[in-house]
């Protein structure tokens, strides 16, 4: 009789543990997609014309993020790694603002910055885009 109830109790505590073990996987899984993250890619500048910054967006909203420019120029020719701070959330689809040094600006829009490696840009206004 008080075999049974052992192996009851040791019954129990094996499913409680499972079903910890279950619980705790599920919030692990679900934590690591909310936490923002810094992204990062390369520009390269094919424009003619030195640029002095790059501004990045979420594509759902418009209001341009302070200067993220990894120095005050951007030469042309030149290539620089340019990082989205982690403050902009989860969201991977932003808006790309750059601007050169007579004022003129062209915006790439909808840009899934998660997939990202490098945009070259060019004074036409087009842009090249590889992905991972």
């Amino acid at each position: 009789m008080f075999e049974g109830r052992v192996l009851k109790l040791h019954y129990i505590m094996k499913k409680i543990t499972v079903t910890l073990l279950v619980f705790c996987g599920m919030f692990v899984l679900s934590t690591v997609n909310t936490h923002a993250q810094e992204l990062f890619f390369y520009i390269t500048n094919k424009t003619g014309f030195t640029c002095n910054t790059i501004q990045v967006t979420p594509s759902e909203t418009t209001d341009w993020g302070s200067d993220i420019l990894p120095g005050d120029f951007f030469q042309k020719d030149a290539k620089v790694k340019v990082t989205i701070p982690e403050g902009y959330g989860t969201t991977c689809m932003f808006d790309i603002k750059i601007t050169d040094m007579q004022g003129g600006s062209v915006v790439y829009y909808d840009i899934d910055a998660c997939k990202l490696l490098n945009i070259t840009i060019f004074a036409d206004g087009s842009a090249t885009v590889e992905n991972e």
